[in-house]
């Protein structure tokens, strides 16, 4: 049986310390990608300074290397950068290799077009949920996520699902970084966890009403691919005039748990 790899995932102030298999200066150069990938604007050596915590040198030698190799671009007008094409080149390379995710979207339109609400598939990038396949309903009515968006992984019904779908050992070795990034928010955020962990163990999903966005609800279950590379989550979201809390419990969430039922066997 292929292991999970999600023990080895870096979390944001996390150090390898004596690792002598870890290169520092890549890992440098993939964070300076990450966040341009996060904040999606342009960006001086100033502020990815600041986003990251280098040293102006430091930043300005990885921009440099990063900008000769196409990995990123250097705008003449504004003195900043922005992504190259090569980074695109390579995130569609890896949904390429996710064969779950083509796999889940005939699902996950069907879903959409039912709750006439949007349905995705995503899995962790540090503090955040990543967007890997995302289905809109065909009515006028739509939270317009695209696949590659980030929402968050404390508050969003996909995060709390991703988090309750974890193996015990490693979400109780996530939890302490989640509470130190989250600082006095911590103890609301644990609550809701706690809430949407349990709502899981009973019921199979979870159901967000207004924790993500006032006037946004939605559910989420987790996802563990027939492989067992990783742990992933689906979510179905809507307007709460669209997905009500009741419709969220009784309708949506049943359908969302079926949905990953068939995908065991796609």
């Amino acid at each position: 049986m292929k292991k999970r790899t999600t023990e080895l995932l870096q979390l944001p102030g996390e150090t390898f310390g004596d690792d002598r298999q870890f290169i520092a200066s890549l890992h440098k150069g993939l964070e300076v990608l990450r966040n341009l990938a996060h904040v999606n604007r342009p960006l001086g050596n100033k502020e990815l300074s600041d986003l990251t915590g280098y040293p102006k040198a430091t930043i300005s030698r990885l921009t440099y290397t990063l900008t000769r190799l196409g990995y990123l671009r250097y705008v003449e007008e504004s003195g900043k950068y922005v992504l190259g094409l090569p980074v695109l080149g390579l995130g569609y390379a890896c949904l390429s290799g996710l064969n779950v995710a083509e796999a889940a979207q005939p699902l996950m339109q069907e879903l959409a077009d039912h709750a006439n609400a949007m349905v995705a598939l995503g899995s962790r990038d540090q503090f955040s949920m990543l967007y890997v396949a995302v289905a809109h309903s065909r009515g006028p009515v739509s939270l317009q996520l695209r696949a590659g968006s980030r929402i968050s992984l404390v508050r969003s019904s996909m995060g709390r699902a991703y988090i309750a779908g974890l193996p015990e050992r490693e979400r109780e070795a996530l939890l302490p970084a989640l509470a130190r990034h989250a600082a006095e928010q911590w103890p609301r955020y644990e609550q809701q966890l706690s809430d949407a962990i349990e709502q899981v163990r009973e019921y199979g999903f979870c159901w967000n009403i207004g924790d993500w966005y006032p006037e946004v609800n939605s559910v989420g279950v987790p996802f563990v691919p027939a492989d067992r590379s990783q742990v992933m989550a689906f979510t179905c979201g809507a307007a709460n005039f669209v997905i009500d809390e009741k419709k969220a419990r009784e309708d949506i969430g049943p359908r969302l748990v079926r949905l990953v039922a068939r995908m065991s066997y796609a």
